[in-house]
């Protein structure tokens, strides 16, 4: 009787024949972990109470954010809140400087620019409480790069009993100065 196989080519055969099966084992197996494309018009994070802050390098904090919801689309650095209050800080103190509050509205942190919509509340903070104000408007520009509000739309402030009305406002954070665009109207009480 002759031997028709040897032991050599029998282990060089199932070699390769191993070989072969871990290669399309591995192709068959594989995942795609390709990013998969999430719809532009559905919120991609949607969040319900939420409450940020943002602190400053030295540990003080800068602002507090609160909004009982907040979504996010993809590819979007807005983030879109409703019923939200922002609080803006002095950065010598714990004193809030700045408390806004709007029905609606939205920050871009990447920009530090921002949003407010309808029935917004601007309260300019004073340690005289006679001399805090409060600017009631609508569809507020927030650039927090140049420290400025800003709107086109009718304007009241109120300082104590005092009364200021007009269309239009630009509030300097850092002059601390607010300029009324137009139709200006003054109650003023000694």
């Amino acid at each position: 009787m002759h031997k028709f196989y040897s032991s050599r080519a029998f282990t060089a055969f199932a070699m390769i024949i191993m070989g072969v099966l871990c290669l399309l084992l591995d192709t068959l197996t594989r995942i795609n972990f390709n990013k998969i494309e999430l719809p532009k018009n559905r919120p991609e994070y949607n969040a319900k109470g939420v409450d940020g802050k943002v602190y400053a390098k030295n540990g003080k904090l800068l602002y507090s954010l609160k909004s009982n919801t907040a979504w996010q689309f993809p590819e979007n650095n807005r983030i879109y809140l409703k019923d939200l209050n922002i609080k803006l800080y002095k950065e010598s103190s714990d004193e809030i400087a700045y408390d806004l509050s709007s029905n609606d509205g939205w920050v871009d942190h990447t920009n530090k620019l921002g949003y407010l919509g309808e029935s917004t509340i601007l309260i300019v903070m004073d340690k005289d409480p006679t001399k805090i104000s409060r600017i009631f408007t609508s569809k507020v520009d927030l650039d927090l790069n140049k420290n400025k509000f800003k709107s086109n739309e009718n304007v009241r402030v109120t300082q104590g009993k005092n009364v200021l009305t007009g269309r239009g406002f630009t509030y300097n954070r850092d002059q601390q100065f607010l300029e009324i665009n137009s139709k200006v109207s003054i109650t003023y009480y000694k």
